[in-house]
């Protein structure tokens, strides 16, 4: 009898197709997005150690070098964030309290990240527009800063660009993470309501 139950249970529950489905639990969807961020910086430092290798323009390795270096530190806060997201919330833990600090966690990360890149957007500009005249010109990143305004184009570049890189950066972030976050918001504002 019991095992003609289960069998029936199976065929009611199927299985296979639930086993298909993908959570809907916005946890699980930030560490889905934590774990693809981390996969663009890797490709992106990958990016960024080649490019050190086949430049000649010691300034443009050097700012190269910082990059991959902030890329670094950058995949570890993620990987850290990453491993800290904790989708299953133990039966000892209080939800509510637990989807707070999860949502703290991930905004706080965000702020820092987008602080960050107030550092890596004016070094990746000058170094660009440097790369970019030096190859341009067929000379060195000396040759080409000794030309008349060059240095005055570099820093208008990095003051009109650093700001327009981080409303940039706000919108993917806001892409990766924010309806997410909003939707863990809306979990945590439904839980406060009930008690």
């Amino acid at each position: 009898m019991n095992e003609q139950n289960d069998e029936d249970l199976k065929a009611l529950l199927n299985i296979s197709a639930i086993a298909k489905e993908h959570s809907n639990s916005p946890l699980q969807k930030i560490k889905t997005s934590f774990f693809y961020n981390m996969l663009w910086t890797i490709l992106f430092s990958c990016l960024y150690l080649i490019l050190f290798f086949l430049i000649d323009f010691w300034q443009i390795k050097a700012a190269l070098a910082f990059l991959v270096v902030v890329h670094i530190l950058g995949l570890l806060s993620a990987y850290k964030q990453y491993k800290n997201l904790k989708p299953e919330i133990m039966a000892d833990q209080s939800v509510l309290e637990e989807l707070k600090r999860q949502h703290k966690s991930v905004k706080n990360w965000m702020n820092a990240h987008l602080r960050s890149g107030l550092l890596f957007y004016p070094v990746s500009i000058g170094a660009s527009f440097l790369l970019g005249g030096a190859i341009g010109s067929s000379g060195s990143v000396e040759d080409f800063m000794s030309r008349p305004y060059i240095l005055l184009a570099t820093i208008i570049l990095i003051i009109v660009l650093t700001p327009l890189c981080h409303f940039l950066a706000k919108k993917m972030l806001k892409s990766s993470f924010g309806n997410h976050l909003d939707n863990l918001q809306k979990n945590i504002d439904d839980l406060e309501s009930v008690e």
